[in-house]
């Protein structure tokens, strides 16, 4: 049985007792044993994931791309997830974003997009070249609860038609770490 309170699970014990019942040492000990085991699951599971990628992807024209050189697998739990990768458009003018996608189900994660970015609105913190623009760094973060292990990516979106690029559209430009993304256990 779990107790519940605003959401988060207090305890899943297999046993519960009500007012005036007599206690047995077989059914504590047995609940102790069941507290014991969930605290080691959570001790032995990692609290802080990290991957960075410096692969160079472009996607197809006109079509949003899912970045697979990063990848965090989140184990049950809560986590706050957070990316960071350096987009790219074929199309000066073209508006960017990055977000959270949830690989194992094959759909974004909600509310994970950042601020649309733009050539524009960098005021000089990109470069463009005769066939594209180097966005600055794009931020994505989100915080996901998951049941079972569930693998996140990030996905470059673009607002127009274009040709998305995670990494620098020129090689001549050098930037280390490129693309990371991380995952810090909450609960």
């Amino acid at each position: 049985m779990q107790f519940r309170t605003a959401g988060a699970t207090l305890a899943d014990v297999p046993n519960t007792f009500v007012a005036g019942q007599t206690l047995k040492a077989r059914d504590l000990n047995a609940n102790f044993a069941a507290l014991d085991a969930r605290i080691a699951t959570f001790e032995a599971a990692p609290t802080h994931l990290v991957s960075t990628g410096n692969e160079v992807q472009t996607g197809a024209y006109s079509a949003d791309l899912v970045y697979d050189g990063m990848e965090v697998t989140l184990q049950p739990g809560t986590w706050l997830v957070d990316a960071t990768a350096t987009l790219s458009s074929s199309v000066q003018s073209d508006a960017v974003q990055l977000g959270l996608w949830d690989q194992t189900n094959a759909v974004d994660v909600p509310d994970s997009r950042s601020a649309v970015a733009t050539s524009a609105a960098l005021n000089g913190g990109y470069f463009c070249g005769a066939d594209s623009c180097f966005m600055a760094p794009t931020s994505a973060s989100a915080v996901i609860t998951v049941a079972t292990a569930t693998t996140i990516r990030v996905k470059a979106f673009r607002n127009g038609s274009s040709t998305l690029t995670v990494g620098p559209p020129n090689t001549a430009i050098v930037l280390a770490p490129l693309n990371r993304i991380s995952a810090l256990r909450l609960r």
